[in-house]
């Protein structure tokens, strides 16, 4: 069994039929709306965005024109690129603990949940857990060498990652709280350079904020607004503590706190300056969104995904030292019962997506519906549009960014969304267009009525009522039902 496990051949052979599966998978489910909402990004670029910075956009504007923004092509695109970042993973695994601890860190890190679903999408994660990676690859050449020119590399990775997601200050904080507990490296926080690289860094991220300057700084204030207000004191926490120990596979997530918990290894972590330096790093993302929790209106379990990752190759070494000793049943168990609930939770989701009973709809907010019928949600609406001989609306009015961002990837002109919620989001409208153009209006019945009085009165158009489109998965059941409404040209 230690052998299989630490085969090179089976880890190879593990990770094509993973992909194979991803890929058949992939014919099953849509482009998720998040997706679709950062491909309407990479469609029109900015300096940066209300929400986030550009990286996204830019690294799917790079990959959509050099193969294509199809549905086939955006799938294979996920796939290719979380696997590529599966591969920098395990080189750095490799560098720091050696080549077997990578090869079972892979076969570790392929249980979870989050790498499996993750691994259809391309949102903001990608090029932050890219550039995340890469700072602490240079961590660990600083502390092993203690030449300070691996600052400049911390700073330029660390500037490229701010370009992904605004998180990765976290990376400077975890690095600068590590050098102020150890001391044999304490002397560098008086280090020009430590500070000389968060300039660099800010440099690099200059763009984005200078974009905020000229919106009234509107993107950070949503940040903070975001994750420090919004619920009463706790209401979160559980739901996200919960949520992130399943997300990234309970078996293993639960097999590494409880390692991490045992003093006898915090003891010999603390004598080892490289994995103190990885553990603290790594620590302070889940401890601070952890906090944020308690009050944040938002708190996404994977948001601690930089965490976890690097933690999970301490975990792996220490499987492996038990699977070297000839104790294999404890990471055989932990890797068996992990892949097995994660594959099973995968394939029944998707089953119950296409075969389930569903008790409430779409417009009743069930979200289990993102990831599915988007295709033939937008053929039922083309076909009423042109039954009604409707002209190709040119913008597609929705209250959510979600459906917006799916409708816009999925009908077949690819119109421009403009949501209600968020408005700041509509950065690509242009406003003389949009009060001349004709214009198609989808929204759930129950919220006709609002959302319509507020496209009235904000854009000074009419709509007329036009038709109601209702789509039902392979058992009949009824998962999303849209109103539409259409305001003619403005002659």
């Amino acid at each position: 069994m230690r052998k299989i496990l630490l085969s090179p051949y089976f880890v190879l052979f593990y990770v094509f039929i993973l992909a194979v599966f991803l890929w058949v998978l992939s014919n099953f489910v849509s482009v998720h709306p998040d997706f679709a909402d950062h491909w309407v990004w990479s469609r029109n670029l900015f300096l940066s965005y209300y929400e986030h910075p550009p990286m996204v956009a830019l690294f799917l504007k790079i990959l959509t024109t050099a193969f294509g923004d199809s549905e086939r092509s955006l799938f294979n695109l996920a796939i290719f690129v979380n696997f590529c970042l599966i591969g920098a993973w395990y080189l750095l695994c490799r560098v720091w603990l050696g080549v077997r601890t990578a090869r079972f860190y892979v076969i570790l890190i392929l249980s979870s949940p989050y790498i499996l679903a993750g691994s259809l999408f391309v949102n903001i994660d990608q090029p932050f857990m890219l550039f995340w990676l890469l700072c602490v690859w240079a961590l660990i050449a600083f502390v092993r060498s203690g030449e300070v020119k691996w600052f400049y590399v911390m700073g330029i990775f660390a500037g490229l990652g701010a370009l992904s997601k605004y998180s990765m200050v976290l990376f400077y904080f975890g690095f600068g709280l590590w050098l102020l507990m150890n001391h044999t490296y304490r002397r560098f926080l008086l280090s020009p350079h430590f500070y000389l690289s968060g300039v660099l860094a800010l440099i690099i991220f200059s763009p984005v904020i200078y974009w905020n300057y000229q919106h009234d700084w509107i993107s950070f204030k949503f940040q903070l607004k975001k994750g420090l207000t919004g619920q009463p004191l706790g209401a979160n926490f559980l739901s996200f503590s919960i949520g992130h120990l399943l997300l990234f596979g309970l078996p293993v997530t639960v097999s590494l706190w409880y390692f991490l918990m045992k003093r006898k290894v915090w003891k010999r972590f603390i004598r080892n300056h490289i994995i103190s330096s990885v553990l603290v790093v790594s620590l302070v993302p889940i401890v601070f969104f952890s906090l944020a929790s308690l009050r944040g209106s938002i708190s996404d379990p994977q948001w601690v995904n930089i965490g976890y990752l690097p933690l999970f190759m301490l975990l792996a070494r220490r499987l492996v030292a038990l699977l070297r000793s000839g104790r294999w049943i404890l990471p055989f168990v932990i890797l068996k019962t992990s892949h097995i609930v994660s594959w099973a939770a995968i394939v029944t989701f998707v089953l119950f997506g296409h075969y389930g009973p569903f008790l409430v709809t779409y417009e009743q907010g069930a979200k289990i519906f993102d990831s599915f019928y988007w295709r033939e949600t937008s053929q039922k609406i083309m076909e009423v549009m042109q039954k009604h001989q409707m002209e190709m609306a040119p913008y597609v009015l929705t209250r959510e960014y979600q459906l917006a961002g799916a409708l816009s990837f999925y009908l077949s002109h690819r119109p421009w969304p403009m949501t209600l919620e968020k408005m700041e989001r509509n950065q690509w409208i242009h406003w003389d267009e949009l009060r001349r153009e004709p214009l198609l209006l989808v929204c759930a019945p129950k919220e006709c009525e609002d959302v319509v009085g507020r496209y009235k009165s904000s854009l000074g158009r009419e709509f007329r009522f036009v038709d109601q489109v209702v789509i039902d998965n392979q058992a009949g059941w009824v998962i999303r039902s849209f109103a539409l409404y259409f305001s003619d040209r403005n002659r």
